[in-house]
């Protein structure tokens, strides 16, 4: 399985910390941010990953990240030249994937859970994971129909239809 990290964003709510530098460098605890989502992907087995960032810091990313040696893994760099959500920038790794089963990973959330398991046991065409939370309009927030299948993801949604927010973990099939 290959690992995206989707480490765009312009981080506004963070200005003017992200005036400098990509908010994905910005240290939390003692790590940058976009360490956790790495870890969380090298303890899953997941040792081919794919970073994408938008054109404002990206040079960053790369000379402080590097080849991924220090991770054990690999990192390939793609940019993302303008704003186009993750459908948009999932199209950019079309030829990273290639006949292989990928999960993504936003860069700018933390995950607790371990996804070992999860990487493991992946036999269906997609898998999001999603956490009820006690803020959903803060989320992307999913929304199942009566069978319990999910029908779309709401974004930040004024009225919630649930209290199940995503939590920016994605896996998908090759097909």
């Amino acid at each position: 399985m290959k690992g995206i990290i989707l480490a765009g964003g312009t981080g506004s709510r963070l200005y003017p910390l992200t005036k400098v530098t990509n908010k994905h460098l910005l240290p939390i605890g003692s790590f940058p941010m976009i360490h956790y989502p790495i870890i969380s992907m090298t303890n899953a087995g997941i040792t081919d990953i794919m970073i994408i960032s938008g054109t404002g810091h990206v040079g960053d990313m790369l000379e402080f990240l590097g080849s991924g040696s220090d991770y054990d893994c690999e990192f390939t760099f793609k940019v993302q030249d303008k704003p186009d959500g993750i459908a948009g920038a999932l199209k950019l790794c079309k030829n990273f994937v290639g006949n292989d089963n990928c999960m993504v990973l936003l860069g700018d959330n933390i995950f607790e859970r371990d996804l070992s398991d999860d990487v493991k046991n992946f036999n269906t065409d997609a898998k999001f994971f999603f956490k009820k939370v006690e803020d959903p309009e803060r989320f992307g927030v999913g929304v199942f129909n009566k069978d319990g299948k999910l029908t779309k993801i709401e974004e930040k949604p004024k009225n919630p239809k649930s209290d199940l927010g995503c939590m920016g973990v994605y896996m998908y099939s090759s097909k």
